[in-house]
């Protein structure tokens, strides 16, 4: 989501060195375990938990940062393995294949120390919780690796779209990644505590150039398997929803927080999840992700819930508008071609997201899409000018039938 007001540019910001520790250990503990041990309900792998949780909350009340990074991943993964293997010699059962092959994961992680590589590509030496942690973390960020991956595909997909299909007038964003650490889960999404959420800001300077910061914030003590399986989701909503959005602009870009844009958190949104979802494969861990962005899109849609996501009704106008004009798309390429159907869906979705309307202008016009398209019969200047918009053109042939 966006957020309010100017960022000043620069440097980006990272959580500090014991925080990173902590966000390190609990995303390859339940790495390991979403890849070897889903949804599992084990006492062995409790306990395994349990140490990785004893390890992070006493790392988080020290005031020092004596022990190295991979240093304090190798204790407590070494501590962790131990007290499993205890255990089950106390319960008299095996360590069966399963808790096996996620030990192993821990192992090969703390094998492959990644401070050493990431000072290496910066031609210093490791972290040590002083300022100049800042620059490494922003050049290199191993320790933060699960976040800076999903940050890079994110990028590069909608970078990809919005420079093929954004139109002459895009002025292409800089683009920075930092982190904020936050005490406890975010409650964005009623009866989801989320432990990873994030949003973007823009310090546009005079003129057209563009610079949109992507703020990835983390519970990390309270880090679980659910979270670091949304994490592709949460970043490609962020890059493709809001980094370029209005990036067509010719001035600086403005995110009022008083009035929700239906266009970035409803159309684009569910442009995102639907991106995941074509690009996984049928079965596995990307599946089940693809499946979890597309249950967090829909929950924010739903203005049924008991709790709804406090944006559910403008969330829900975007979604009605976006399936309104796919299915006028789809109706245009039938019999033959569903694939031709989504290029143009995505050419105008990327156009209109690109374009510098405002957002009180999109949530009049993504009304009115909605009202003129979602009858019969339809508004058929509308019609006609979304079956005419080709990649390229004036998405403002179309966006001037919304008003």
């Amino acid at each position: 989501m966006p957020r309010d007001g100017p960022t000043p540019r620069g440097t980006p910001r990272h959580i500090e060195l014991p925080k990173r520790k902590v966000f390190a250990l609990r995303a390859a503990l339940f790495d390991a375990i979403r890849h070897h041990a889903p949804n599992r309900d084990d006492a062995l792998l409790k306990r395994l938990v349990s140490e990785a949780e004893t390890f992070a909350e006493e790392e988080m009340g020290q005031p020092s940062n004596d022990v190295p990074l991979e240093a304090f991943l190798k204790a407590a993964v070494e501590a962790g393995e131990a007290s499993v293997r205890d255990l089950a010699a106390r319960l008299k059962r095996p360590v069966d294949a399963k808790l096996a092959a996620v030990l192993r994961a821990l192992r090969r992680r703390v094998e492959n120390p990644r401070c050493l590589r990431c000072a290496a590509a910066a031609g210093g030496t490791a972290c040590d919780g002083s300022d100049e942690d800042q620059v490494l973390v922003a050049a290199g960020g191993d320790c933060i690796l699960e976040i800076k991956d999903a940050f890079r595909q994110a990028f590069a997909l909608a970078r990809g779209l919005y420079t093929e299909r954004g139109g002459p007038a895009l002025a292409e964003p800089a683009v920075t990644l930092s982190t904020e650490y936050l005490a406890a889960p975010a409650s964005l999404l009623p009866g989801r505590p989320l432990s990873l959420n994030a949003r973007t800001s823009y310090g546009d300077e005079s003129g057209a150039a563009k610079w949109s910061e992507v703020e990835v914030r983390t519970a990390a003590l309270h880090l679980a398997e659910d979270c670091l399986g949304s994490l592709r989701y949460l970043l490609l909503h962020e890059l493709l929803c809001h980094a370029f959005q209005m990036a067509a602009s010719p001035g600086p870009r403005k995110n009022p927080r008083s009035i929700v844009d239906p266009l970035s958190e409803g159309w684009m949104d569910g442009l995102a999840s639907e991106l995941i979802r074509r690009t996984a494969p049928l079965s596995g861990i990307e599946a089940c992700d693809a499946r979890k962005a597309l249950s967090l899109h829909l929950e924010r849609a739903d203005v049924h819930r008991s709790h709804p996501f406090p944006q559910a009704e403008h969330v829900a106008i975007g979604v009605d508008a976006s399936a309104l004009v796919l299915r006028l798309l789809e109706e245009k390429h039938r019999p033959g071609d569903p694939a031709k159907a989504f290029e143009d869906f995505l050419d105008i979705s990327i156009a209109l997201n690109a374009d510098g309307w405002g957002y009180a202008e999109r949530s009049i016009g993504l009304t009115n899409l909605v009202r003129k398209l979602g009858v019969r019969p339809r508004d058929q200047e509308l019609a006609e000018a979304i079956l005419a918009f080709r990649r390229g053109s004036d998405i403002k042939s179309v966006i001037g039938h919304l008003a």
